[in-house]
């Protein structure tokens, strides 16, 4: 299992390393690239806190992301109308060229990866992994 663990961490380094690549003429940070790839792929989770609680960053790096990203004109703040402590981040129209680059790079991306996988084994694979994240929803 840890050698499926380390290969995750390993993939997900690989796929950033990809899209900030890909977003290279944006001048984004790690960070930066990072929220954009969550909240362009993870709805409804739309908060900072979310970044931090799936993601595992820091709060200072998401602050400083999330801050970078508004300043940039890429997300727009939006108070809740229920509780005005939370802050959903929504993506403005001016990221949606970034966010095509991301979703076809993440489909070039899966493409390699997948390369060689047949359709039964990769059902499989796409069994297993909501399997198992059944299981983590339980154990939280």
């Amino acid at each position: 299992m840890d050698q499926v663990l380390v290969r995750f961490a390993k993939m997900d380094q690989v796929l950033v390393r990809s899209c900030r690549r890909a977003l290279g003429q944006y001048g984004l940070s790690e960070g930066e690239v990072v929220c954009l790839m969550f909240l362009s792929h993870n709805a409804p989770l739309d908060c900072a806190r979310d970044i931090v609680r799936y993601r595992r960053l820091s709060k200072a790096m998401v602050s400083l992301s999330v801050e970078g990203l508004i300043q940039k004109g890429y997300l727009t703040p939006l108070r809740d109308s229920r509780d005005a402590r939370v802050v959903h981040l929504k993506l403005a129209p001016q990221s949606a060229p970034l966010i095509e680059t991301l979703r076809q790079t993440r489909a070039d991306f899966e493409a390699r990866l997948m390369r060689g996988v047949s359709a039964q084994q990769r059902a499989l694979f796409e069994q297993i992994g909501l399997k198992m994240a059944e299981n983590l929803e339980e154990m939280q």
